[in-house]
């Protein structure tokens, strides 16, 4: 998706759909699906999250900072 305007709710709106009919062949995905989100407000509009659950994706978003990597363990 290209845009110089901003992308909108109904823009997201409408992938939802899109990806869901093309990944599926069908309006709703047969088991709870994750949609990874940014958690912006086009994702938390009540009729965003409506259309999530019509289509039974589950809205999920990620930390906005990766945890710290450590160290593999050494061993002696």
């Amino acid at each position: 998706m290209t845009t110089t305007a901003g992308i909108s709710g109904e823009m997201i709106r409408g992938m939802m759909i899109h990806c869901v009919e093309q990944r599926f062949e069908d309006i709703q995905a047969p088991r709870k699906v994750r949609w990874l989100t940014n958690n912006g407000s086009i994702f938390a509009a009540y009729l965003t999250l409506e259309i999530a659950a019509t289509l039974n994706l589950e809205l999920a978003s990620r930390r906005s900072k990766a945890p710290r990597a450590t160290a593999w363990p050494r061993h002696s």
